[in-house]
């Protein structure tokens, strides 16, 4: 597929299909990465962003995607979509989405819920290699402070790509009766179950050092936005 004129050895990574079959949500790679949504009738590329795993909310009227900037050099997007065109320009303090706070803060792999009311995603404190970096997996309700998103794992496997399955999730009140969460890993030595029971992870402790035992302190991600503009080309 020729995404783009200027540039035409790249390649394209986890297209995802719009909900009314129209649209894809691509990420390019190549001589550099970008995000964008390809019309499949009219063989038109728009670009949304840089970054990579772009996908549509449940609902089919926003993309989110993880771009290189924020606390830990990367956080999750999101912008709305209209018959498959994104806004011409945007703030980017409306464009974040999601951000943790802290030392392990360097997030991938984002996923919603079926119905878009929770997030589970990877996250690791140092590095960012998809095969063999420690990713813990987080949960968090969309619209809570995001000191309240929740560790799920507590050990050194590469945790990566977690979905999230809500029993019953259309018409659920926002207090889930039953959240399944799973990762790519296997859990390893430590994981936290007892007598066949998996016990509840404790509140967000992503300044934890796996390896130190060390703790740091939660602080808001400090972002300068200046007024800047988020512009597509």
């Amino acid at each position: 597929m020729r995404a783009s004129r200027r540039s035409t050895a790249r390649c394209s990574s986890k297209p995802e299909l719009s909900h009314d079959g129209r649209f894809l949500a691509i990420t390019l790679r190549g001589s550099k990465r970008e995000t964008g949504i390809w019309d499949l009738k009219k063989k038109g590329w728009r670009q949304t962003g840089l970054g990579c795993q772009i996908n549509w909310t449940p609902d089919g009227g926003s993309i989110y995607w993880v771009n290189p900037t924020g606390n830990g050099q990367s956080e999750v997007y999101k912008m709305p979509v209209k018959n498959g065109k994104p806004p011409k320009e945007i703030a980017d303090d409306a464009l974040r989405f999601m951000d943790v706070p802290g030392r392990r803060s360097h997030e991938y792999f984002p996923q919603l819920s079926s119905d878009g009311k929770w997030m589970v995603w990877g996250v690791t404190q140092r590095g960012h290699d998809h095969d063999i970096a420690d990713y813990e997996i987080y949960l968090w309700q969309v619209g809570e402070p995001l000191e309240t998103a929740t560790r799920l794992t507590y050990h050194s496997g590469n945790d990566r790509w977690p979905d999230i399955f809500i029993a019953g999730a259309a018409g659920t009140s926002s207090a889930p009766p039953a959240i399944e969460a799973s990762s790519g890993a296997k859990g390893g030595d430590d994981e936290a179950t007892e007598g066949g029971e998996t016990k509840a992870a404790p509140k967000h402790e992503a300044a934890s050092d796996d390896e130190g035992g060390d703790k740091g302190e939660l602080a808001p991600a400090a972002h300068k936005s200046g007024g800047k503009k988020h512009k597509r080309k």
